[in-house]
């Protein structure tokens, strides 16, 4: 998607997201590739959104 597009997406509509996780997410996470950032960025994402009560 071109940012110019989600720009306006994100400005003029509603959007939603739906995060479906299962018991083993963090597992699989903290095992992966850390040197891959977005493994590391996905896990860090996570932690922080189960840690928070508001998601």
């Amino acid at each position: 998607m071109k940012p110019g597009r989600a720009c306006v997406m994100l400005s003029r509509h509603r959007s939603h997201l739906s995060l479906l996780i299962d018991v083993q997410a963090a597992a699989v996470l903290r095992n992966g590739d850390q040197e891959d950032e977005n493994v590391a960025l996905a896990s860090t994402v996570l932690h922080d959104m189960l840690d928070s009560a508001e998601f």
